[in-house]
């Protein structure tokens, strides 16, 4: 871990890839989810990122807690 404050010279800059796009990356095999079908996942944070990779692709979902574990649904699309 590099020290607060301090400035640095001869580090190189990482290249975007390295960024948030892995986020997507996780999600993107659920992309096909369809109509009606569920995915569960660890976290609420998990959900709350994957309700919002979803509905910027223009799904619906909505999510509820199952047995102590947080399930998405997907809606129509109305």
């Amino acid at each position: 871990m590099k020290e607060t404050g301090k400035i640095f010279s001869d580090i190189p800059l990482p290249d975007k890839s390295s960024g948030k796009s892995n986020i997507r990356s996780r999600w993107a095999h659920l992309i096909d989810i369809e109509v009606g079908e569920c995915v569960f996942v660890e976290t609420r944070n998990d959900a709350n990122g994957l309700k919002m990779f979803l509905e910027r692709r223009g799904m619906k979902i909505t999510t509820r807690i199952v047995d102590g574990q947080v399930g998405l649904w997907r809606l129509p699309d109305e």
